[in-house]
């Protein structure tokens, strides 16, 4: 949930740079965007996706039955509507006309084997808990798609937004469906040399209007300072975090570039190892779970608008109890028992800055800074 709340925030960022939104700033048509980033993705498959690189590309490569709007909103992508018949039935109409990069029509079978193999213990997707109260999966007809809950789950329609694979192509290529993706997003995979590069070029069928650029590059340059030399240089038209404070302030007064800050979401938690002989004490975890948060804010600089507070880490979209903790530590450590894992959960604001080289041939730059909680 970590990875996912803050993919919310740059995705939004990353698809302002492509062009789609972002006020006061429009992208020229044509050329090629060039994106710095940190490290490589370790799939191009969306259900076993589980960092934030692979993300920033499966996001322009597929799309969901839903998208988020920059209030975190649902609006339908490629399901036009849903309607919630019961508490635990929702059913799902397909655009019609809508096609995979190689031209074959995207069906509700796409759908229904996209969800069920998640939920395949055998395909071990990362994300798979998100999904298990879809108890089932039917197509329908062949636009129309209906998922049966076990339960009513509020969140299900934010995680619609999970991109539709091929079910043709997943079994025409098997393992090989991860380095060479097929969706039916605004951009289609060209190649990717891993540790160096991913490129893709515009989908010109795509059902929102061809993409006002020809080619997005990510260039992978590990390092920070690199990162933000490489803009300041024109290598690279745009860079995603992290980067340093430092770097953020010394580009808001380079020439050739501006930043803007954008407010977004994240989680950062403290989980404590209880196979350190130390903290496996629960007397020592309960007297660390008591310190308040503004404690923790005045050791750690939590940025301002954040929250900070005791009990399991969690979502803030999934509902979950604050752990019951003593605000005294030297009461705290006379009790005994008590669960075997506690952590201190924190949903912090972050900073994401936009930064963009005034030099005709560059686009957006953006790089995001979070604050840790420990």
């Amino acid at each position: 949930m970590i990875r996912r709340q803050l993919r919310d925030t740059l995705f939004v960022l990353l698809t302002a740079a492509l062009g789609i939104a972002l006020p006061g700033w429009a992208a020229p048509s044509g050329g090629t965007l060039r994106v710095g980033i940190d490290v490589d993705a370790g799939t191009l498959d969306p259900r076993l996706a589980n960092d934030t690189t692979a993300r920033r590309v499966i996001e322009q490569v597929y799309d969901g039955l839903i998208e988020l709007d920059p209030q975190l909103r649902p609006r339908p992508a490629l399901a036009e509507s849903w309607t919630q018949l019961t508490p635990t039935v929702w059913v799902f109409k397909l655009r019609q006309n809508i096609h995979f990069h190689d031209g074959t029509p995207l069906t509700a079978a796409d759908v229904v084997f996209t969800y069920s193999t998640i939920l395949d213990p055998g395909l071990r997707a990362p994300l798979r808990g998100l999904y298990t109260p879809i108890s089932r999966v039917e197509a329908v007809d062949n636009e129309t798609v209906r998922f049966t809950l076990s339960a009513p789950y509020a969140p299900l329609l934010k995680y619609a937004d999970m991109g539709i694979v091929s079910k043709a192509a997943v079994e025409r290529l098997g393992a090989d469906y991860a380095t060479r993706p097929l969706g039916t997003g605004p951009y289609k995979f060209v190649s990717w040399q891993r540790n160096s590069r991913i490129v893709l070029e515009a989908n010109p069928e795509y059902w929102k209007g061809q993409p006002r650029l020809s080619q997005v590059v990510f260039n992978i340059i590990p390092d920070n300072t690199t990162r933000a030399a490489a803009l300041e240089s024109g290598d690279v038209d745009l860079i995603h975090s992290p980067l340093s404070p430092q770097d953020v302030a010394r580009l808001r007064s380079a020439p050739r570039v501006s930043v803007t800050e954008m407010t977004g979401l994240g989680i950062t938690y403290l989980n404590m190892n209880t196979v350190d002989s130390i903290v496996r004490d629960v007397r020592i975890r309960r007297a660390l779970a008591s310190l308040c948060a503004r404690s923790i804010a005045r050791w750690t600089s939590l940025p301002p608008r954040s929250s900070c507070r005791p009990g399991p880490g969690s979502s803030p979209t999934r509902s979950s109890s604050p752990a019951t903790i003593s605000p005294e530590p030297k009461r705290c450590s006379q009790r005994r028992g008590g669960p075997t894992r506690t952590a201190m959960a924190c949903w912090t604001r972050t900073d994401s800055h936009s930064l963009w080289s005034s030099a005709p041939t560059a686009k957006i730059q953006t790089a995001s800074r979070s604050s840790s909680c420990w």
